[in-house]
């Protein structure tokens, strides 16, 4: 006998739930083929971190060294680093904090690190896909105050009209949006 129940259809719904995944973690060679990062070094000699974290990824790609001294500064690299996260992290590389003084980053207090960190994770796995699907739709952050407006315009996402999404890297806890600018939390 055949079901023709509820299930029958084959949908993505990951990103409107906070269950862990029990296919198991993501395959390693998914995260090479995402992002062209120059680890030189046997995979084996990280086993302080899960696999392929948000975490394991910020703290091996030189391209992230400064968003990276800004989480662990905030301290919440270890639940970045949790298996069971379900994160969206947008992730601005180095080349485009260079507008930013220097002076911003290294008199950074631990309660404004936490916060900007915090503007720029959302609860849930939010892939590039669900991104695009709306023309505009807002998504609140871990940061309360702080929504982010995101804007399909001319095959171009943008964040609050300004910062803009180059690509995404899929971590085995969640995701990382590369973005040009440090999204800055709202009082």
């Amino acid at each position: 006998m055949v079901s023709i129940g509820p299930y029958h259809e084959k949908t993505n719904f990951k990103f409107m739930f906070d269950m862990t995944d029990l296919r198991g973690p993501n395959n390693k060679k998914k995260y090479i083929n995402n992002i062209n990062c120059n680890i030189n070094s046997n995979f084996s000699n990280f086993s302080n971190f899960s696999n392929f974290s948000i975490t394991f990824i910020l703290n091996n790609n030189p391209n992230f060294s400064i968003f990276n001294y800004i989480l662990n500064l905030s301290q919440l690299s270890g639940i970045y680093d949790n298996i069971q996260a379900n994160f969206t992290l947008f992730v601005p590389e180095n080349i485009f904090l260079n507008k930013v003084s220097n002076g911003v980053f290294t008199n950074l207090d631990i309660s404004s690190a936490h916060a900007i960190i915090k503007a720029s994770t959302l609860k849930q796995n939010i892939t590039s896909s669900i991104l695009k699907d709306s023309p505009a739709s807002y998504y609140t952050t871990e940061h309360s105050p702080t929504r982010l407006l995101i804007t399909n315009i001319n095959n171009t996402t943008l964040i609050n009209n300004y910062t803009k999404i180059l690509y995404q890297i899929e971590a085995s806890n969640g995701i990382i949006h590369v973005i040009d600018s440090l999204l800055w939390p709202q009082i």
